[in-house]
């Protein structure tokens, strides 16, 4: 067999494809009482249920007075708001009582399964408030793997959820195990997100 060293320039492309996703979800809405939080610096924290990209976060609105209400979210490592900042979403409206989703795709914030990370909201504006739950009981502690921040106890958790998607295998071009492929040909990879593109060395066997 002969082996050829040969350096090839990987066109990287974005391309938005997941194969598997899940969901974190505190599952408090509508269970053992409802607060509502002016919703300026609280949080929620959680566990990944699996590697891959945190797609977006969601939480629950309360009262939102008429005019311009506005929130970002930040997410941290770790259990609460002095962990590593891993990315800031921009700012979206919040009306009155309807959940409010943060598409954080393109922030490209990659979590660890079974690793607690934090979403910070944080206002810019109006009096828009976000709910969470105020059961007293310690035992009604609808979601283990997370807790509200800044408000309520140490059981109670936020109206919220997480969407994680997985990182699919890259696609390439020409495909794995092909032959007779000219050694002029651009070698393609597509990536489930974006890459830095770079050169990089590459057997090949012929």
């Amino acid at each position: 067999m002969k082996k050829l060293l040969l350096l090839f320039s990987f066109l990287l492309l974005m391309a938005h494809t997941y194969a598997q996703q899940c969901s974190e979800n505190t599952n408090v809405n509508g269970i053992a009482g409802t607060g509502h939080t002016p919703g300026n610096n609280v949080g929620q924290s959680f566990t990944a249920c699996q590697t891959g990209l945190l797609a977006t976060v969601s939480a629950v609105s309360g009262n939102a007075p008429a005019g311009s209400n506005e929130f970002i979210v930040e997410i941290h490592a770790g259990e609460g708001f002095n962990g590593t900042l891993l990315g800031r979403s921009g700012s979206i409206f919040i009306g009155a009582n309807r959940t409010v989703t943060w598409n954080l795709r393109s922030l490209g914030i990659i979590v660890q399964a079974g690793q607690k990370y934090t979403a910070q909201f944080l206002r810019v504006r109006g009096d828009a408030q976000l709910k969470y739950s105020t059961a007293a009981n310690p035992a009604l502690d609808y979601y283990t793997r997370g807790r509200a921040i800044g408000i309520g106890q140490p059981h109670n958790d936020m109206f919220f959820s997480a969407l994680i998607e997985t990182l699919s295998a890259p696609t390439l071009n020409p495909a794995d195990d092909a032959t007779e492929v000219a050694r002029s040909t651009d070698l393609k990879m597509t990536f489930s997100r974006s890459m830095e593109a770079e050169s990089v060395n590459i057997t090949i066997e012929n």
